[in-house]
């Protein structure tokens, strides 16, 4: 149910309000570099530290790069038709891409995020102007004798 989906979401950002405010108090006790492998470091030593130092960058890391990278790609098949190899194919290049324009440097790297986070913005706020100003006309909502039926077949029509 709809407040079933609620009560799951509210759950979730507590938990992460919650380890937020953990590292939070982390980083008040134990101020400098280095994030949780600092606090990981002062509380268990040397090897855990770098074995989550590692775990980080070899799997963490390249997992979620991976995945953006896909997900990216695929979603550019909506407008350019890929096949399943050409999604890895484009999301191997957008990963190099990226890569590269980090290694010419941080300054033209922080530019182009700041360009895409620019045209982010613009789409964002041309979709909200779009809903508030198209109008496919008034909408019609029948009455569903109960909600299996309406599960099974959502009736909403517009009225010409």
């Amino acid at each position: 149910t709809a407040q079933a989906a609620l009560l799951c979401w509210l759950l979730g950002g507590l938990v992460a309000l919650c380890g937020a405010l953990s590292v939070a108090e982390l980083a008040a006790a134990l101020p400098r570099s280095g994030g949780i492998f600092a606090y990981l470091l002062e509380s268990y030593g040397p090897l855990p530290a770098f074995l989550f130092g590692w775990t980080e960058l070899a799997v963490v890391r390249a997992a979620a790069l991976g995945a953006t990278a896909t997900i990216f790609a695929e979603y550019l098949g909506y407008f350019i038709p890929l096949t399943v190899h050409q999604v890895r194919y484009v999301a191997a290049l957008a990963i190099v891409l990226i890569g590269t324009i980090n290694y010419i440097g941080v300054r033209r790297a922080a530019s182009l995020m700041s360009v895409a986070t620019l045209a982010k913005y613009i789409a964002l706020l041309g979709l909200g102007l779009l809903a508030f100003t198209v109008s496919g006309g008034p909408l019609r909502l029948r009455r569903l004798r109960s909600p299996r039926q309406a599960a099974s077949r959502c009736r909403c029509s517009r009225r010409r």
